[in-house]
């Protein structure tokens, strides 16, 4: 009995990792904000950054990676 606790347990928490890394990439996909995160972690952008396009501002966000290694 209890060796199915655990095996429920851990897939439990798999199923919820699962779900939240999938909100995660339809997020990403959709440029969507589905609030599935509280709210001081969310990003929030200065308005400079208004002045640009939303793709433009999404690409240069996934590029910030590149420029971290590139820096370094």
């Amino acid at each position: 009995m209890k060796n199915k606790a655990g095996t429920l347990l851990r897939s439990f928490g798999m199923s919820g990792y699962q779900i939240t890394s999938d909100i995660q990439e339809i997020e990403k996909s959709f440029n969507l904000e589905l609030g599935h995160l509280p709210p001081d972690h969310r990003s929030q952008e200065p308005d400079y950054y208004l002045q640009f396009e939303q793709q433009t501002r999404v690409e240069a966000a996934e590029m910030a990676a590149h420029y971290k290694a590139f820096y370094c």
